[in-house]
């Protein structure tokens, strides 16, 4: 009449590894091998070391995943320093263009300016209807 149940069977969805992994965790458990563990057994030491155990690889997940985030933002920084880079270097293109243009434009007499915007806004170069203005200043009215 004992009160030990029978030898345990494999699930037929269970890895044969992971099955004697279980039934190896089990058996330490089991400190009497009646297959039940009960106020008999003395899974103190055992269990708090399952504990620790599960602890551990918390923290090492933990870590893991904290070690990766910081990987990834990083990377994202290291990328953003790039765009960044790659922007100023437009910007202070467009800065030099635009300042070249404006010493250009003080150089130039005023007969000049006219004959320059004449030129720039116009076909023909002699005359600026409405429509040669505005399609001209459309694009520039920000």
């Amino acid at each position: 009449m004992g009160g030990g149940s029978s030898i345990p069977k494999r699930p037929h969805d269970c890895d044969e590894k992971k099955w004697q992994k279980i039934l190896t965790m089990f058996d330490d458990l089991d400190s009497n091998s009646n297959f039940v563990v009960d106020g008999n057994d003395d899974i103190t030491e055992l269990a708090m070391d399952f504990h620790i155990k599960r602890i551990n690889a918390l923290e090492v997940t933990k870590h893991a995943k904290i070690r990766n985030a910081t990987v990834l933002e990083n990377e994202r920084r290291r990328e953003f320093e790039r765009e960044m880079e790659v922007w100023r270097e437009k910007y202070y293109e467009g800065v030099k263009k635009c300042t070249v243009d404006i010493e250009r434009l003080r150089a130039c007499t005023t007969q000049q300016v006219k004959d320059n915007m004449l030129k720039e806004m116009s076909p023909s170069g002699k005359k600026i209807t409405f429509n040669v203005f505005y399609n001209y200043m459309e694009s520039r009215m920000q």
